[in-house]
């Protein structure tokens, strides 16, 4: 009883507040692979798509968003990248905003094959208000765990004949976000 008292009073105090937007956007992603004698990076890029909810709270915003990314290497079949994420929006003056908090960038890779489907990340924003309902926006995410199955390497291979210690996949969003 507790908590259903707490979800109506929870909904009602910030329904008045809250709003629903979409944004379309260019993302890249760059994927580093380092160990002993290797340090590699490559970036795909593609077109990402996203979905919001948003509850205003004075010059602060909370955000519950979901990203589905379509990248793709030069030639080679598109994968897409689902992300949902809980983004804290801090505005400086009127127009512009200062966004960081945490993302889960999922990959469309099967689990056991060396590699993490799944890692959290930090997203760092900066967006400009065009009006009430437009926004431009640029994101960096930067990955704050290691993609990296280690026990599947050691596991499978001689100790350290794989030559990789991690893979991270920060990435790069820009774009137009509209709000209802």
């Amino acid at each position: 009883m507790k908590k259903l008292l707490f979800i109506t009073i929870f909904l009602f105090t910030f329904s008045g507040y809250a709003q629903f937007g979409v944004k379309i956007s260019y993302v890249a992603f760059d994927l580093n692979s380092k160990g002993e004698n290797l340090n590699e990076s490559e970036i795909i890029d593609g077109l990402g798509l996203g979905l919001d909810y948003g509850f205003n709270l004075e010059k602060f915003k909370l955000i519950a968003g979901i990203n589905a990314d379509f990248v793709n290497e030069d030639g080679e079949e598109s994968e897409s990248v689902i992300t949902p994420s809980l983004v804290v929006k801090y505005y400086i003056g009127n127009k512009i905003g200062l966004s960081s908090g945490l993302a889960v960038p999922i990959w469309d890779i099967p689990r056991g094959q060396g590699l993490f489907p799944s890692a959290f990340h930090v997203p760092l924003g900066l967006d400009y208000d065009i009006s009430d309902k437009i926004s431009i926006f640029a994101i960096y995410s930067i990955a704050a765990q290691n993609r990296l199955d280690i026990d599947y390497y050691e596991n499978n291979f001689p100790t350290g004949s794989w030559g990789i210690d991690s893979i991270t996949d920060n990435s790069f969003n820009f774009g137009i976000h509209y709000s209802f």
